[in-house]
């Protein structure tokens, strides 16, 4: 048998109940057995459990960055790892949260990484708390550290290897594999005409006229960068077979 209790009924916490005869008084004795009495009563309280999953991870020195805060005055908020290994929530970032926004970061092990896969667990630290706290989330990432990927080796002129991190000028030739000659003598560059003065350099012969193609391969400015492994290797030079 169950009965609500009115709010009238109860004072601070406190209930009486009394046991009575329907009847009233009689003549005729009359037993009542009582195995239990209980009062229930449900407690509305805010709660946050909510997990979360990253996939497609791979690199080394895994981190988790969590940028966020809580709203002012209300409960903070746990973050948990799953372990795969252990098959547990690991506490990865307990009440680090504030009002103002952040960034949180913290390292991730072997066993919380399982196929390029990562779980995350928000959850409060009080769940029986009756007044209600915000959790705002503005980023959630896990990054790697890439493999360091050797510099590509390139060639002089002189076919010494040249390898390092840092620009150096590109060095150009030109090479000609037909008689088997020596390769040609790079001329000077030869100065610029005006063209208001192309009149004059025609009727004067000792006057170069000027040129629109060079016979010699020039650097590009773009070539004098450092190399990575994820840009193309630049080909500075010419050659005819």
């Amino acid at each position: 048998m169950t009965y609500t209790l009115a709010a009238s009924e109860f004072n601070a916490g406190n209930v009486s109940v009394r046991f009575v005869d329907a009847l009233g008084p009689d003549a005729t004795p009359s037993d009542l057995w009582i195995d239990y009495t209980d009062i229930l009563t449900t407690v509305l309280a805010y709660h946050l459990d909510v997990v979360q999953t990253v996939m497609g991870i791979s690199g080394s020195s895994p981190h988790l960055d969590i940028e966020g805060n809580i709203s002012a005055g209300g409960e903070n908020f746990n973050v948990f790892v799953w372990n795969f290994s252990a098959g547990s929530w690991a506490l990865k970032m307990g009440s680090g949260f504030t009002s103002a926004n952040q960034m949180h970061s913290a390292a991730l092990f072997p066993d919380e990484i399982a196929n390029g896969t990562v779980r995350i667990d928000y959850q409060d630290v009080d769940p029986t708390n009756v007044v209600p706290a915000a959790l705002t989330l503005d980023l959630v990432r896990v990054t790697t550290t890439d493999a360091a990927a050797s510099l590509p080796t390139i060639s002089s002129s002189s076919g010494a290897p040249l390898q390092g991190s840092r620009p150096s000028p590109c060095s150009c030739s030109s090479s000609s594999s037909r008689g088997g000659g020596p390769p040609p003598t790079p001329r000077r560059p030869r100065p610029a005409v005006d063209p208001r003065s192309e009149l004059a350099s025609v009727r004067n012969p000792r006057l170069p006229l000027p040129r629109r193609r060079s016979r010699l391969p020039t650097c590009s400015p773009a070539a004098r960068t450092s190399w990575t492994s994820r840009s193309p290797r630049p080909r500075c030079g010419s050659s005819s077979d």
